[in-house]
């Protein structure tokens, strides 16, 4: 299609070409649309005007078709949001501005993850090539504050429009070229980290992992990649339920965890839930990465608790010198209704520490805790045991008038 000259040209007229444009020419004729607003305060009512006034001139569309335009507003009112108004010195984005942008932002990612179907309208696929050019063009070649959106809205595209109707994996290796092209002409780490993200996923698209695994060891060795990155891929192979592939990339990232939060921590060994869910023979594996000393204690003793490995749980609890004070009821109901016996030396060694403190509360905590061994005793049916222990327990501290009073109160003495 020949080059329009939208400024001369009449806005209506060039509405109805609007199924025939280009991406490109799109954005030329939003940007004739929005001129008469560029004096405007960038707020919730810029955004709603600058989209009726491209709205207004815009003719019925088929529905993939519609849904890529619509895409195309979104972007381009995101980008005049970001652009000072002409009335405006300086590049400071304001409170209301910025709250507008969240807002489009959310909206753009929400529109992605709506599905097309490219097969119903082949020609559409190559404006979903040229979307894909222009949000690599803005991640990796505008120095701008939102490349990580711009970034997350082009892998979306890739996800949720390309993936699932792309068969042809030439599509990826040309994206590639490209990406190693931009790498190659934009030398520093800000464009750098992005592309070579970008490359990592191409990868993983082809299902080629290994080529995946050395673009992310790069990435976590030069750029201190985060750990969210790594996990939008475990992500992506949980909600496709791939458990063997999934549970190979949870070996390979699990040195790049080293250095991570502990809430990273344990949303990764989250991940293994699911892989020893429809894989149980990899339990093991999970188990022996977890004593590794980069993790947290913290991580180990809640996998425990997952695996109901009671015994192991309260090991480790004891070792810690916690007591049932620092949990909840429910957190232990578990344990006292299928394994109460492991409970028996926490309640026992939390009253000793109680008892270290010669005052009345501390009495009060562990009669409380006295009155839950004893059900404990109870329940597995040894109450001949309890009953010496209680009286032992009486005698030897019977100069402590204060704690009679509160075994008394208790019921626990006569």
């Amino acid at each position: 299609m020949e080059p329009i000259d939208f400024s001369t040209a009449n806005l209506s007229a060039h509405g109805e070409q609007i199924a025939d444009m280009s991406v490109s020419q799109w954005h030329e004729l939003f940007a004739q649309c929005t001129a008469p607003l560029l004096s405007m305060t960038r707020n919730e009512q810029f955004a709603r005007t600058a989209a009726d006034a491209i709205h207004k001139i815009k003719p019925q569309l088929p529905p993939v078709l519609n849904q890529i335009f619509e895409l195309h507003v979104q972007l381009f009112i995101l980008q005049l949001l970001a652009t000072p108004s002409e009335n405006h010195y300086g590049h400071f984005i304001g409170y209301y501005t910025q709250i507008t942008i969240n807002d489009v932002q959310s909206s753009i990612i929400a529109s992605i993850e709506s599905n097309i179907n490219l097969a119903d309208q082949p020609e559409n696929s190559q404006r979903v090539k040229e979307t894909i050019r222009l949000l690599r063009d803005t991640m990796l070649t505008k120095m701008t504050k939102d490349a990580a959106f711009y970034f997350d809205v082009y892998l979306d595209v890739w996800r949720y429009w390309m993936e699932p109707n792309v068969k042809d994996p030439g599509w990826y290796e040309e994206e590639l070229e490209h990406l190693r092209a931009a790498t190659a002409l934009h030398s520093t780490s800000q464009h750098t980290y992005p592309s070579l993200l970008a490359q990592s996923w191409m990868h993983f698209f082809c299902r080629r992992d290994q080529e995946t695994f050395e673009l992310l060891k790069e990435l976590s060795s030069s750029y201190q990649e985060h750990a969210n990155e790594l996990f939008n891929f475990l992500s992506e192979l949980d909600s496709a339920g791939e458990w063997q592939r999934m549970y190979e990339w949870l070996v390979f990232i699990h040195p790049l965890l080293h250095s991570v939060r502990l809430q990273y921590q344990f949303v990764y060994f989250s991940f293994w839930d699911d892989v020893i869910a429809n894989l149980p023979e990899t339990e093991p594996e999970m188990w022996e990465l977890l004593t590794d000393s980069h993790f947290a204690v913290t991580v180990y003793e809640d996998k425990l608790y997952h695996y109901e490995k009671w015994e192991q749980w309260m090991d480790s609890v004891l070792c810690k010198g916690r007591d049932p004070l620092d949990y909840r009821v429910a957190d232990l109901a578990p344990i006292e209704k299928n394994a109460p016996e492991a409970l028996l030396p926490f309640y026992h060694q939390a009253v000793e520490q109680q008892m270290i403190f010669r005052t009345r509360a501390h009495y009060k905590s562990a009669v409380k805790m006295l009155k839950r061994l004893a059900k404990l005793y109870k329940k597995t049916k040894n109450l001949p045991r309890w009953e010496q222990f209680i009286a032992s327990f009486a005698a030897r501290h019977s100069r402590l008038r204060a704690l009679q009073e509160e075994l008394r109160k208790g019921k626990l003495i006569s």
